[in-house]
């Protein structure tokens, strides 16, 4: 087992010497990349849920339709959705490519302790 200063010594931030916090930052990554997939999938449930919804009635009566009409209710619902939903991803993928744009921007801009070891 490891020692107890060794478990301190794990818990703490560390901190190199550019001054990336490494267990602030990975941390505020993945709690944006979690956001990011509950997002997506409540996105997804509700597209779902909302086009379903407005055909809910020929949706339950499915089996009562001929073969053709059944499978064009299938297919138009389908597509509706596909298209909501890659509407709605779009939308999410180009705030997403903005924030880790901006992130990337920042994360390679000099700290002040760089820019006085350049000097």
């Amino acid at each position: 087992m490891a020692s107890d200063d060794e478990t301190t010594a794990a818990k703490k931030i560390f901190q190199d010497q550019s001054g990336f916090r490494y267990e602030t930052d990975v941390f505020k990554d993945k709690i944006f990349d979690l956001v990011k997939a509950i997002a997506k999938l409540l996105v997804l449930f509700y597209v779902i849920y909302n086009e379903l919804s407005d055909e809910w009635g020929m949706v339950v009566n499915i089996y009562s339709l001929d073969l053709t009409s059944a499978l064009q209710l299938l297919v138009n619902a389908v597509i509706n959705i596909g298209l909501k939903i890659s509407f709605v991803f779009l939308i999410l993928a180009a705030v997403d490519y903005y924030y880790q744009r901006r992130k990337f921007k920042n994360d390679m801009k000099m700290t002040k302790q760089e820019v006085k070891r350049r000097i």
